[in-house]
């Protein structure tokens, strides 16, 4: 809030034109503490601020592919509804402008075209992964200090995610690189099953 202090600030600098500046500096983007997607309606009060600026990003997306389709208000408003639905306690405002900035020539596999369901494959199978390999090692062993997860707390959210989604984390490509140890999988894992029932 301090350095967004209104929903307008919030707009000009979470949008496509900063997405250059957001891949010169990953390091900040890496290692400031930041708000996640499902909370920025709720910080600022009024709904649909999250979807406004996740839809800004799709469009800047479908910007720089070569469709020859016109991008319709509903199936953005739909992207940005389910990118926030499966990814918003999962991805902080920075993760999701570096995600878009890297996405059309690291991530997407549909080269020529505008895919809705590529953008959320993409960012589940391979951005998640990538993003984690960033975390310098003394990040991922040191303390919380801000009450956010960081390292090994970060993954066993994650972990949990999947969990609550029904999903098997050894499915994913976090765990089958090694990644997210098994032991902690698996304490996640029993917390989550004592917790069930």
């Amino acid at each position: 809030m301090e350095s967004f202090p209104r929903i307008e600030n919030l707009y000009s600098f979470f949008a496509p034109h900063y997405w250059g500046y957001a891949l010169q500096h990953l390091d900040d983007c890496l290692t400031k503490p930041c708000i996640m997607l499902r909370q920025i309606d709720e910080l600022y009060g009024k709904q649909g601020v999250a979807k406004t600026i996740v839809k800004t990003q799709i469009v800047g997306v479908y910007s720089l592919t070569t469709a020859r389709e016109s991008l319709n208000t509903n199936t953005a408003d739909l992207a940005a509804d389910l990118f926030i639905a499966n990814f918003g306690y999962r991805c902080s405002l920075y993760g999701m402008m570096v995600f878009f900035a890297k996405y059309v020539t690291d991530f997407k596999e549909t080269k020529s075209s505008f895919d809705v369901q590529d953008i959320l494959k993409q960012f589940r199978e391979k951005f998640l992964m990538w993003w984690c390999s960033q975390i310098p090692e003394e990040k991922v062993v040191e303390e919380k200090d801000d009450g956010k997860p960081k390292g090994v707390d970060a993954l066993r959210c994650v972990i949990r995610q999947w969990l609550e989604d029904g999903e098997n984390p050894r499915d994913h490509d976090l765990y089958k690189i090694g990644y997210i140890d098994e032991k902690v999988l698996r304490e996640v894992e029993q917390e989550f099953k004592d917790n069930t029932f």
